[in-house]
């Protein structure tokens, strides 16, 4: 799991990791991240340590807190290496597009 691999050596009592991992699980569970290789989750963990060095004790509060902050929607379905085509704004819908 990311996180504990930022907190080793982190000095932090094992009530405090316990606590930023349950806050990293919920934040992951929300914005359902599975894959724990892509990049994000990094982002995610780095942000949950930041907030839980605010002083913020509440897991719950410190992932909703996190998903705030990093400006990403709630079950944002982030698929990795999977994004979505973009239709430049100039290219009119072809008529085989429209009778979908």
């Amino acid at each position: 799991m990311p996180i504990n691999r930022l907190l080793n050596g982190s000095g932090l009592g094992p009530e405090e990791v316990g606590r930023l991992n349950r806050a990293y699980t919920y934040a992951l569970r929300q914005l359902q991240l599975v894959d724990r290789n892509d990049p994000i989750v990094d982002i995610v963990a780095k942000k949950i340590i930041e907030i839980g060095a605010t002083g913020i004790s509440d897991p719950e509060e410190i992932s909703k807190t996190a998903v705030k902050q990093l400006g990403l929607p709630q079950n944002c379905h982030v698929l990795p290496g999977v994004y979505p085509q973009r239709r430049r704004a100039h290219q009119p819908l072809s008529r085989t597009r429209l009778r979908r």
